[in-house]
């Protein structure tokens, strides 16, 4: 079981992300801001953070920028954008992967595994 941090400003994708990762076994725990996610971070021991890209308050790839200053876990975008050009965002800033949105947890599952092997 692993910890995940899961940040995304929508209250309804936020809370489906939480109990698809929940359902699959693991500890997930939702912030829906940037201050509140990164006083998350900073505070507490992630094993993984999902993290969306389309944000109102901060810009999704921002934040991850931010995160790795300050911690080197490892970082899932989560976004209803094109599939490849989530991938080549994941690509250029060096993520370790992505989850395409709405989220399958079959899909979630694979990605999931190969993190934590």
């Amino acid at each position: 079981m692993a910890k995940i941090l899961i940040v995304d400003d929508s209250k309804f994708e936020g809370n489906q992300a939480k109990m698809i990762i929940q359902e699959l076994g693991h500890d997930a725990e939702l912030a829906r801001s940037y201050d509140q996610a990164l006083l998350m971070y900073k505070n507490s021991e992630y094993d993984i953070v999902l993290m969306d890209i389309l944000m109102e308050e901060k810009d999704g790839i921002v934040m991850f920028q931010e995160f790795r200053r300050i911690k080197d876990v490892p970082i899932l975008f989560i976004s209803s954008l094109d599939e490849k050009e989530l991938e080549q965002l994941t690509k250029e800033n060096k993520a370790q992967g992505y989850i395409c949105k709405p989220i399958d947890p079959e899909d979630a599952q694979k990605v999931l595994d190969e993190l934590l092997l």
